[in-house]
């Protein structure tokens, strides 16, 4: 075999490799619905080393779970200028309106 041969068959089992393993990540993915399951499958498949990326990407779950709520104070750090009470203090001339 000559050593083109031999490149591309590795190209091929590697591009065919990722694309299994992707199929099976969106596959058992517990926050996509089933068809947009078949559709990024379909995508993997048809355009292989693009379509396994970006269903890679789409297909990953968040890392943590949103609480769905605001905190009650907001932490701005020491900076005199921004904050909640601070909303008529004038940054640049550093005095408050209507003084």
């Amino acid at each position: 075999m000559e050593i083109v041969t031999i490149i591309l068959f590795a190209i091929a089992f590697t591009v065919v490799l990722a694309n299994a393993t992707v199929t099976y990540i969106v596959l058992k993915s517990t926050w996509i619905e089933r068809p947009q399951k078949i559709f990024q499958c379909i995508f993997i498949w048809v355009l292989p080393a693009m379509g396994a990326g970006v269903a890679y990407a789409i297909s990953r779950e968040p890392k943590t779970n949103a609480s769905g709520t605001y905190p009650t104070e907001l932490s701005l750090g020491e900076d005199p200028y921004v904050g909640n009470d601070n909303g008529a203090r004038d940054y640049f001339l550093g005095s408050d309106h209507g003084e």
